[in-house]
């Protein structure tokens, strides 16, 4: 029972923790005292800044297949 209530007041205070950490980015808290003034500096992939291209060797992948197939 003790390692629960030990589990759920650590998970409370981290919940707490990362709300004083995300509020910044939600509203101005410019006059109001907040433990952490600066928002978060978001990264190029959730600015949209970032354009990935996947794709595949067709030719490439029948040729090796093709090759697998001769040495079995």
């Amino acid at each position: 029972m003790e390692n629960l209530r030990l589990r759920t007041i650590l998970a409370i205070f981290f919940l707490l923790l990362a709300i004083v950490w995300v509020v910044p980015n939600a509203i101005n808290t410019g006059k109001m005292w907040w433990p952490s003034q600066k928002k978060l500096n978001y990264g190029l992939d959730i600015q949209g800044g970032l354009h990935l291209v996947m794709g595949v060797d067709v030719a490439g992948v029948v040729n090796e297949g093709a090759n697998r197939l001769v040495a079995s």
